[in-house]
């Protein structure tokens, strides 16, 4: 549960994205979100691009919805 997965940007030295996959604190919803890093790794921006459709726990761990 919390931060998933990190991905990194195939162009990050360009554009500063990463993008993290993680379980939201009400623990029904799972978000990938892009955060945009500067050359100091200070965030300038965070927003949500994907928000996945609620969780319905089946015995699985929350990383593994199908």
């Amino acid at each position: 549960q919390g931060l998933l997965k990190i991905a990194i940007h195939p162009k990050f030295a360009v554009n500063g994205w990463l993008y993290l996959y993680y379980l939201t604190a009400d623990k029904h919803h799972h978000n990938i979100d892009r955060i945009t890093l500067d050359k100091d790794s200070k965030v300038l921006e965070s927003k949500t691009v994907v928000a996945l459709v609620p969780l319905t726990n089946q015995g699985r761990h929350n990383g593994h919805y199908r």
